[in-house]
């Protein structure tokens, strides 16, 4: 935790307003992707897009580690030695955000639930509804949408 934290505190260069630190989202991603490329295999490959969007520290820091549970958990579960591709996006929706993680693997074992599974995606079905206040939509494929 500690670390995106720091991560993102100190190298996204914050914009203080007032007594609170922003971010714009594109700085976020750009600390926090890279260092995948150290630890993904060669075969996985990350395709991150998005809207250029400015958030509150207290939402970059859960938004932060959601992505990264949800990119080591499909580098983890969703592919064989071919590979494939995890894509982020995020967006602005309404009034709010939409962050999608997806990945180009085999798709859920039979009899997938989000509930069943390890530690990282009880991480984020704690993070996202707890500290952001928001849903978590699993489509068919188990590619959780935030």
């Amino acid at each position: 935790v500690s670390g995106v934290h720091s991560t993102l505190a100190v190298e996204a260069k914050p914009i203080r307003e007032g007594a609170r630190l922003r971010l714009d989202s594109d700085a976020i991603f750009q600390q926090l992707l890279p260092p995948f490329t150290a630890i993904l295999p060669r075969s996985v490959k990350i395709d991150y897009s998005g809207e250029s969007v400015s958030v509150l520290l207290d939402t970059a820091v859960p938004l932060g580690l959601a992505v990264h549970e949800l990119v080591l958990n499909a580098a983890r579960h969703a592919f064989g030695p071919e590979g494939g591709t995890i894509r982020i996006t995020l967006s602005k929706e309404g009034e709010g955000l939409r962050l999608t993680v997806a990945d180009s693997g085999k798709g859920p074992s039979e009899g997938f639930s989000p509930s069943m599974e390890g530690l990282g995606l009880i991480t984020v079905q704690e993070l996202i509804p707890n500290q952001l206040r928001a849903p978590i939509e699993w489509d068919g494929r188990r590619q959780p949408h935030l």
